[in-house]
């Protein structure tokens, strides 16, 4: 009983590494730039033109495949007191690395509308 309780232990604690890896490297990157390019976001018509601003913090980003996109969205949900830039930067990320080049139909103004909407393409 003892080796089941630490097998569950262990896997769970093995589970959540990834998850725990990735919001580490979210809480790291900060797009956010106060410049007059911020004010275009709500204008962008691909999520490259956001991406292709800060193209080594999408690369950490992509760097952890389909997989890291479960837990890129999941932030976004998740993080009430994160600033517009960087969730719509997280979101044009997670767009990217599932290879969809136009946004979904909803309001740019909500990038967590487009989180839960994303989920809904993860295999």
């Amino acid at each position: 009983v003892l080796s089941l309780l630490l097998l569950a232990a262990l896997l769970v604690g093995c589970a959540s590494q990834p998850k725990r890896d990735i919001y580490a490297t979210l809480d790291d990157i900060d797009v956010l730039e106060y410049s007059a390019a911020d004010i275009m976001v709500t204008s962008y018509k691909a999520p490259s033109q956001y991406t292709d601003r800060f193209p080594d913090e999408y690369a950490t980003l992509a760097a952890y495949g389909e997989e890291g996109v479960t837990y890129i969205l999941e932030y976004v949900i998740e993080r009430k007191g994160l600033d517009y830039c960087n969730a719509m930067f997280f979101v044009c990320c997670a767009y990217q690395i599932l290879g969809m080049n136009e946004f979904l139909n909803i309001s740019m103004w909500d990038p967590v509308e487009h989180a839960r909407a994303l989920q809904a393409y993860l295999p």
